[in-house]
């Protein structure tokens, strides 16, 4: 969506390393398949050069780590769908919100030290998590903390004006949408009188 310039979109993947592999195969042939000549120029344009520049670097601080796309347009402002593999916490493209069509890949093999690296970090505006066990996703939902979370899908809870939206600690304070804008915006004055 807008080429993943939105503040919900999902900034790099934390995957168990047993399905990794599975993962990336599925993810670049679905890529493959929706873009047979490559994603450059048919996913949108990217806000503006300077953008541009702060995607490439990037992939410029790490070139063998990119395992799918990577290529872009300076002058027509196109980025293509990208995929990084093998990627840490300390890489440049972990550093801050990405806000665009790169998509990082983490693995773990003990979800106690995935979620305690989550932890670590400042809270996200949102957080996704995917599995076909109810029980994974409500654990991982009770031991992490964002601003709105999904489970087996990604954005669609900004679109619902009856779901509050906003973040928590440094992604924003707040909740807002339908009736919540209204309350978020409204002044309720207490006032209580001692005689």
């Amino acid at each position: 969506m807008n080429c993943g310039q939105t503040c919900v979109a999902p900034d790099y993947i934390y995957i168990h390393e047993s399905v990794k592999e599975a993962f990336i195969s599925k993810f670049i042939a679905y890529l493959k398949t929706t873009y047979p000549n490559g994603s450059l120029g048919k996913i949108g344009k990217i806000v503006n050069p300077g953008q541009i520049k702060h995607l490439a670097s990037y992939l410029e601080a790490a070139p063998e780590k990119v395992i799918y796309g990577g290529q872009y347009d300076m002058a027509k402002r196109y980025f293509e769908a990208t995929l990084m593999d093998h990627v840490t916490w300390d890489d440049q493209v972990m550093q801050q919100e990405i806000f665009g069509p790169i998509l990082p890949i983490l693995t773990y093999t003990d979800i106690d030290d995935a979620l305690e690296e989550i932890n670590n970090r400042p809270k996200p505006l949102a957080l996704y998590v995917f599995s076909e066990s109810q029980a994974f996703a409500d654990d991982v939902l009770n031991r992490t903390t964002s601003g709105d979370a999904e489970i087996n899908s990604t954005i669609i809870h900004v679109g619902s004006h009856y779901l509050p939206f906003g973040g928590v600690g440094t992604s924003g304070m707040g909740k807002y949408h339908g009736k919540f804008s209204f309350d978020a915006f409204s002044h309720s004055r207490s006032v209580l009188q001692v005689k």
